[in-house]
């Protein structure tokens, strides 16, 4: 088998091959619809507006908010109960065990907006 050496790139060079791009993205949702092979419908949403955020008004005075333990991999992120005793948990911080084994000793840290899992993810760290 004889390889063209001006068509292979070297993955061991620091120069990259230039990626071919096309001028204009595929119609992924014209060719479903025409395809005769899938008898599913294809349908198309278009999103036009950014997700929307919880606003929470900025408190007046400096506030010292609390940890509470929730269980033993979980806690709750808590306003003091003297601003408003009516609310629940801000945030839900969980720590997990990451069972990688290229970093066998090491944890992950889950935040979620609420009180549960079942709230908006908010990031994690390791």
């Amino acid at each position: 088998m004889i390889i063209d050496s001006t068509s292979v790139v070297d993955p061991f060079s620091d120069e990259q091959a230039s990626p071919t791009v096309e001028a204009e993205p595929p119609e992924y949702a014209s060719r479903a619809a025409s395809s005769r092979r899938s008898s599913r419908r294809v349908s198309v949403v278009t999103v036009s507006q950014p997700p929307r955020y919880v606003h929470i008004e900025r408190p007046n005075m400096p506030l010292t908010y609390e940890f509470m333990s929730w269980n033993m991999k979980s806690m709750l992120l808590v306003p003091p109960r003297s601003v408003d005793p009516g609310r629940g948990a801000l945030y839900f911080i969980s720590v997990a065990l990451n069972l990688n084994p290229f970093a066998p000793l090491s944890y992950v840290t889950s935040l979620y907006r609420g009180s549960d899992t079942e709230g908006e993810f908010v990031g994690e760290f390791e």
